[in-house]
């Protein structure tokens, strides 16, 4: 007989996932970071990100070398990469100055993220490369600073066990050994072989020497103990023990605002499937982002451009990011004309200048084309980048073209209010964090939520008319005059990557209303114009909304969930 008792695990999932509320925000479901990949291992770090995703959290980033990054964003768009690990081979000819300060250059690019994280994965596709391993020393320290915890995996496993002290005596970290990891631990730490008849105690040994870590020992059985009690976990699942299987487990009230009439208004501004229509009338958007570490973002927002029915979906992005979205998708046209600082670090002030102009100057050939454009998706807040990308939204003010604004677009006219005030085609689609910069630097002072419609109303006007979609539980729309809600019930999940679902969705439906402006100038008087393009996109929150309109016109609801997207 064994003292390891079963654990009981559908109490203990029961008792942590968070319940699905239409309160929650975006993250707060878990944000969770992998640190791994590098030239030989693509496939785990992307195994152990993406099953985090598929589990329930919001956000998945992965932190990976150059090399291994193209690779990793090719497999999906859900992931956020960040290719700044560094191996061997590029630092080989520096001094150890320089290879100090590259590795003060890794540590601090991850630094900037660490307090936003929940739990890291570390060890998935790292490798052995002695200079990535240090870096992951100095990761894994930095971690404990703020007290973040993370899980031990793969060649983790190695580092932790040539260097105990990275975990010894943090209750927060997790090892998941196989069994050959295992074994090495136990001879490393208990200085023995390892003892199949008493296991239970040889793992409660293991785990109280380290100072009382978790770890999980995988097998048949798996057995996991922080060293004072053993909990086994039996339950049946593929006998198969194929590569990636350890990764998949390290990453799992009353108001005066007036209901909008979303299906009136969807017949409304649908256009009718006509024979007699040509490429490009039903819809031409642009979005303006996409940078080396946010390729998901722009393809999510182009995608469904085109799967709610616009004709021609682009991307305006940078030369990194342009491979990666072109390999999501043959149906978005994509440019590769961005530049971010990095590519001009060496350059004079008017080198600089010409590089914007040049910029600037391949959007415009384009830009009388474009029905509407989408800010923001993917853009990053490298300064140059925001630099272009502020004379591009002057550019689109100039010719009239109607443009949402987005995720880091919101960043930049948050910080630059000029660049939308008093536009009445700019529509801005602020989550919670969002909302709350806008409202200090527009209002200053903090949210009201109890008089949240006319903040809004106030905060709309404010910006001269704008009109504003803050998202929540019930999404809220102002130009400034009135107040629409959309409680249509959508997914509760809030996961990475529906932001920019919707905005992509709003531009087509703003574009269509244009074309409803253009063809009925006395149309142009009434507010649901503006409103309605944002009051249908966030119906792409249904998993599988159904149209509003008859057989003869376009379906633009009938789009799947963000995890059925990009297939």
């Amino acid at each position: 007989m064994s003292s390891t008792t079963e654990a009981d695990a559908e109490s203990v999932l029961r008792l942590v996932t968070p319940s699905l509320d239409l309160k929650r925000h975006k993250g707060q479901a878990g944000k969770i970071a992998v640190i791994g990949g590098c030239r030989e291992y693509t496939g785990a770090p992307y195994f152990a990100a993406i099953s985090a995703l598929k589990i329930g959290a919001d956000l998945s980033h992965v932190f990976c070398t150059k090399d291994a990054a193209p690779v990793i964003k090719s497999y999906s768009p859900e992931l956020i990469v960040h290719p700044v690990l560094e191996e061997s081979y590029t630092v080989s000819h520096f001094s150890e100055e320089e290879k100090r300060q590259v590795q003060e250059r890794v540590v601090g690019e991850v630094d900037k993220w660490m307090e936003r994280f929940d739990c890291l994965v570390i060890g998935p596709g790292l490798g052995r490369d002695p200079f990535l391993l240090e870096c992951v020393s100095k990761i894994m320290l930095l971690a404990k600073k703020f007290s973040v915890p993370f899980v031990v995996d793969g060649d983790g496993l190695f580092l932790v066990t040539n260097s105990i002290d990275l975990v010894n005596s943090y209750p927060l970290a997790v090892l998941t050994p196989n069994v050959n990891e295992y074994k090495r631990l136990v001879q490393r730490v208990l200085n023995c072989e390892v003892d199949e008849e008493n296991a239970e105690d040889q793992l409660r040994s293991l785990a109280s020497q380290i100072g009382g870590v978790t770890i999980m020992r995988k097998g048949k059985s798996d057995l996991i103990s922080n060293g004072e009690i053993v909990k086994s976990v039996s339950i049946y699942g593929s006998p198969r023990r194929c590569g990636g299987q350890g990764d998949i487990l390290s990453g799992r009230e009353m108001s005066s605002t007036t209901e909008a009439d979303a299906e009136s208004v969807l017949r409304l501004v649908t256009p009718s499937l006509d024979l007699k229509r040509h490429k490009g009338q039903a819809g031409k958007i642009a979005v303006i982002g996409g940078c080396r570490e946010y390729t998901g973002a722009p393809y999510f927002a182009a995608i469904s451009a085109l799967k709610i029915g616009a004709d021609l979906s682009h991307v305006f992005c940078t030369k990194d990011a342009a491979p990666v979205i072109k390999s999501y998708s043959p149906e978005l046209i994509v440019h590769p004309v961005l530049e971010e600082s990095y590519t001009i670090s060496d350059f004079s002030e008017e080198e600089r200048r010409q590089v914007q102009e040049r910029v600037v100057g391949e959007v415009d050939k384009w830009m009388e084309r474009f029905d509407c454009l989408v800010i923001g998706p993917g853009l990053g807040r490298d300064p140059f980048l925001l630099e272009c990308v502020s004379e591009i939204m002057l550019l689109a003010k100039k010719f009239n073209v109607p443009f949402v604004v987005d995720g880091d677009g919101l960043f930049l006219v948050t910080n630059s209010i000029d660049l939308v005030n008093s536009y009445p085609l700019a529509v801005l689609t602020p989550n919670v964090n969002e909302y709350n910069c806008l409202v200090q630097r527009v209002l200053n002072c903090e949210v009201d939520e109890e008089n949240g419609e006319d903040q809004l109303r106030s905060l709309a006007s404010q910006i001269g008319g704008v009109t504003i979609l803050r998202k929540g539980k019930s999404d809220l729309i102002s130009n400034g005059e009135i107040v629409k809600s959309v409680s249509i019930y959508g997914s509760p999940r809030r996961c990475g990557g529906q932001g920019d679902i919707l905005s992509g969705s709003v531009a087509v439906f703003l574009s269509w209303s244009q074309q409803l402006i253009s063809a009925d100038g006395f149309f142009s008087t009434n507010l649901l114009t503006r409103v309605a393009p944002v009051v249908f996109g966030d119906g792409v929150r249904l998993p599988a909304a159904t149209s509003s309109s008859g057989s003869d016109t376009i379906a633009p609801l009938k789009i799947p969930n963000i995890f059925y997207l990009h297939r």
